[in-house]
């Protein structure tokens, strides 16, 4: 019955006229084109349910094509012994509109195009897994072609395609359905050899779906593990093409991409593919690219593929026209084992415009770069969940030889997110020029346990663009940045005039203990300008950062190794402690050197002292630390003066250390407010007795001022607190002296003795009877008028000679001389009360 009406009608018309009637076998007997007993008479006979043989081996040279329109016929060969070759150049088996036909055991050889399935052909199988019914397409211009609406559901079985001058396999125009190999290596599609591309699924014409290649080898040989290139892409899938499968198969070899997605081709997926390695994953193979996306949507690359031996990037996804394609759970760079091998240039690389694309649950590991993303503005892509730079179990290294993730040039609004990314060559993430994109929820130089160290070898991540946010506004959302060989984070310019400014530090865990990083924990260099690391208390979420046990500073800000400022930074509410350097420095420029404040009482009723800057408003932070640098965030206050007090309530308890920051415009090179370092330790606790007060009947001059020293030219008296501990071993002692006018000089004097006696506009109260006053400490007390004396006096006093030595068990008594030039008695120095020390061991 020849086919001429739709798929429907012809299969019941098939079932109607096959099932009451024997099927009949046709012999060919002659090798001729033509005539009787021919290969082409034998066609021209069957009907619906016969069989075509051959008699013996041979060869047929064809004149015209052979065309083949009547359902259900088989046509047995036995390979390699029938051949068909061209008698004209355009000749080919043409299976126009069957249903349910057979061709088995054929050898096409030299033919235009070997074989045609057209007009709506369907459910026609090509080839089967005997080695007998393999079907062999080599040396034309190309193997199959499979084309129109309709030319559905045939199936190519154990089919050897190669040695063509173009396209070997033509899936186009909205042919649907068909399958190509079954899982199996004995029914594998084999397309190798060829001198342009391997398959190309193209949808031009009308829509192309659901084609499914399961466990085809392409660019390799017949076992899947010797190179057979094909010169073009291994596949290329491009128009209207949806919903098309690659799985299990091997696309390795070829000279363009394993495969190429292009034109808009939708929702297609590659699945459980080797491409770039062998039919076992282990030995490189490499296509020139691996999967490129280079206009395409909703495409799934995944799950399970290994992607891996490229000399050129792993996979690519390209162009504002590639958008919400997914590439997940699969291995871009090591071999199937998990080994090293390596893609030559980035695993996974976005360029020119890709956006809403998602690389998630991926092992990426052993490339020259991890993910690379540049060019003209890839955005709004996330990276989640994967392994970079890790072996397959996270605990050890497989690094990437440079970044494990690179975004550079025009790469913005990009989310890297809960990575684990370790042991590569330079930074684990670096943001070069690139802006607005979020870091969050990344191991960076650990393990996911956050127990093993996976360094990162420069550093954890490195910020060298605008407006990117390193971290989330509640805790899960930072990052783990702990063991890198670098700095923690990294702040600077990339050159060129562009600075790296606005970008938001929050919730981030930089160093732990036995995991510091190498360098320090943060560090803010030439460039680095308006950043802010952590944020204010008062805002609706706690943004401080964890800044742990580095092996240098916790936090530096230093321009001097640069051409460009670092400035306007603020290090706000974090948590900074047992860093091997200081917990906050500045050098050269940094942050304009705005100093610390000054910490004047520690006690019952909380944290209170002075603002050392004119400028305004300024935020005073306070910190509660054993290691004298920040690890309790305490609390706050606004100062609206220059040079202004401030006061903190908190409970303190006895030997609680606190230092402060403050936070305020300091004059240099931006109008944003920077932060200073830590202020000099004060311990919670004020110790030793207070004397030598000044009542009007001791005050010289009728100045009396009965809580302090004698009053001086405020109006009010000089008032000494010692803070700490009385401990030699401890040396924590501090003394705050205040009330003093404003930009004098003061210093700490110190005797075994006391006495009190009329001094310039105040009293002398230590001292005397034969026993030596010490100088201790130097202060001035500038804009605030106060000063801070100590700690460390026990060391100092054993730079003296013996009789100034402070040994436990001994008092001592301590008073505040300072210079007064327009005091009440015109002497023009004065004297705090007195404070009486006995010490411990």
């Amino acid at each position: 019955m020849t086919h001429h009406m739709n798929h429907s009608l012809s299969a019941l018309l098939v079932l109607l006229f096959i099932a009451p009637t024997a099927s009949s076998q046709h012999l060919v007997t002659s090798s001729a084109d033509s005539g009787s007993g021919t290969l082409r008479e034998a066609i021209a006979l069957a009907m619906p349910g016969d069989t075509i043989k051959f008699a013996f081996p041979m060869t047929i040279a064809l004149s015209t094509s052979l065309v083949l329109s009547t359902d259900a016929v088989t046509i047995t060969g036995s390979y390699p012994d029938i051949t068909l070759e061209p008698g004209s150049p355009t000749s080919s088996l043409v299976l126009d509109g069957p249903i349910g036909c057979k061709v088995t055991g054929l050898r096409f050889v030299g033919l235009n195009r070997g074989l045609i399935l057209i007009n709506g052909a369907a459910q026609n199988q090509i080839g089967d897994v005997a080695p007998q019914d393999r079907v062999e397409l080599t040396a034309g211009m190309g193997g199959a072609l499979v084309v129109g609406t309709g030319t559905n559901a045939n199936h190519f079985r154990n089919v050897e395609m190669h040695g063509h001058s173009s396209t070997a396999l033509l899936v186009v125009s909205g042919a649907s359905a068909n399958v190509f190999g079954d899982g199996t290596l004995a029914g594998a599609v084999n397309i190798h050899s060829n001198a342009g591309i391997g398959v190309q699924i193209d949808g031009s014409g009308a829509n192309t779906d659901a084609n499914v290649f399961d466990l085809c080898l392409i660019g390799t040989d017949a076992s899947g593990l010797l190179l057979a290139s094909n010169g073009g892409d291994g596949v290329f899938i491009s128009g209207s093409s949806r919903n098309n499968r690659l799985i299990r198969c091997v696309i390795s070899g070829n000279l363009g991409a394993g495969v190429l997605i292009d034109g808009g081709a939708q929702e297609n997926s590659v699945e459980e593919c080797h491409i770039g390695v062998d039919l076992l994953g282990t030995g490189a193979m490499g296509n020139a690219r691996g999967v490129h996306i280079r206009g395409g949507i909703k495409n799934r690359i995944g799950p399970h593929n290994v992607i891996s031996g490229q000399p050129g990037h792993g996979v690519i996804f390209e162009g504002n026209a590639t958008h919400s394609n997914e590439l997940f759970s699969s291995i871009i760079g090591p071999n199937g084992a998990g080994a090293f091998l390596g893609n030559g240039e980035s695993g996974v690389y976005f360029r020119d415009g890709a956006f809403e694309n998602v690389v998630e649950g991926n092992l990426v590991s052993s490339n020259r770069w991890g993910v690379l993303m540049e060019g003209l503005g890839p955005h709004d892509n996330e990276i989640t969940d994967n392994l970079i730079g890790t072996d397959a179990s996270g605990s050890a290294a497989l690094g990437n030889l440079f970044d494990g993730i690179l975004l550079r040039g025009g790469a913005v609004r990009n989310v890297l997110r809960g990575n684990v990314i370790g042991g590569n060559g330079e930074f684990g993430i670096k943001l070069e020029g690139s802006s607005e994109n979020l870091v969050t929820s990344n191991a960076i130089g650990v393990d996911p346990s956050i127990t093993n160290a996976i360094p990162n070898l420069l550093g954890g991540v490195l910020v060298q663009g605008s407006r990117n946010q390193i971290g989330g506004s509640v805790p899960n959302e930072g990052n783990v940045i702990c063991a890198n060989g670098g700095w923690g984070i990294q702040v600077n310019t990339a050159g060129g005039g562009m600075l790296a400014s606005e970008n938001a530090f929050e919730n981030n865990t930089v160093g732990l203990p036995g995991l510091g990083n190498a360098s320090g924990g943060v560090f803010f260099g030439s460039g680095a300008v308006d950043n802010v690391l952590g944020g204010l208390s008062t805002s609706a979420a706690f943004l401080g950062n964890i800044i742990h046990s580095n092996s240098g500073v916790g936090v530096l800000v230093d321009d001097s190794a640069g051409f460009a400022p670092a400035d306007g930074n603020k290090i706000l509410t974090n948590s900074i402690t047992e860093n091997a350097g200081a917990g906050i420095e500045l050098a050269g420029s940094g942050n304009c050197l705005i100093p610390a404040p000054i910490i004047a009482a520690a006690n019952s009723a909380g944290v209170s002292g002075y603002t050392t800057t004119s400028g305004v408003p300024c935020l005073v932070q306070v910190f509660r630390d054993s290691d004298d640098e920040g690890r309790e965030f305490l609390g706050e206050a606004w100062v609206m003066s220059s040079y202004g007090a401030f006061s903190v309530a908190v409970a303190l308890s006895p030997g609680d250390r606190v230092t402060a920051t403050q936070t305020t415009e300091h004059g240099c090179t931006t109008l944003q407010a920077e932060t200073s370092p830590f202020s000099k330790v004060m311990t919670a606790v004020e110790v030793g007795s207070l004397g030598c007060f000044c009542p009007s009947s001791d005050a010289p001059c009728g100045n009396g001022d009965p809580n302090a020293g004698c009053a001086n030219s405020t109006g009010v008296g000089a008032t000494l607190r010692a803070h700490g501990s009385t401990s030699v071993a401890d040396d924590d002692l501090t003394f705050s002296a205040e009330q003093l006018p404003r930009g004098t000089f003061s210093m700490l004097l110190g005797s075994l003795a006391q006495r009190n006696i009329p001094f310039g506009d105040g009293r002398l109260c230590i001292g005397g009877g034969g026993v030596r006053m010490w100088r201790f400490q130097v202060r001035n007390s500038r804009q605030w008028g106060a000063v801070v004396y100590g700690a460390g006096l026990v060391a100092r006093s054993h730079m003296f000679f013996a009789g100034g030595h402070i040994n436990s068990g001994d008092t001592w008594y301590f008073q505040a001389f300072y210079r007064d030039t327009f005091g009440p008695c015109g002497s023009g120095r004065n004297l705090s009360n007195n404070v009486k020390i006995t010490f411990t061991p």
